[in-house]
């Protein structure tokens, strides 16, 4: 049902996980979520780090983000921000 809520089971979706997996955000809804409605996952770095998931959205074309608000803030404050593309993002 998450998935369902947050657009995902829409066609080309490629989730950019940057959530460490050992916490239930990155694996239960972000992982787990993206595997049981078939869905690619990118996996940005083995920990967070924001130039590494700037890259990832636009190198991947990701159409889903996930992240806490405190990553997000990471990645808007990030010097190399603005050298990045990030118009495929949906969700």
């Amino acid at each position: 049902m998450a998935p369902d809520m947050r657009g995902i089971n829409l066609q080309k979706t490629i989730i950019c996980i940057p959530n460490p997996l050992y916490h239930s955000f990155g694996w239960l809804v972000g992982e787990l979520a993206a595997l049981t409605h078939l869905r690619t996952c990118v996996f940005p770095a083995p920990s967070f780090e924001a130039l590494a998931t700037l890259q990832a959205v636009d190198e991947e074309r990701c159409t889903v983000l996930y992240g806490t608000p405190t990553m997000f803030i990471d990645m808007l404050n990030h010097p190399d921000y603005h050298k990045y593309n990030y118009d495929s993002i949906r969700s």
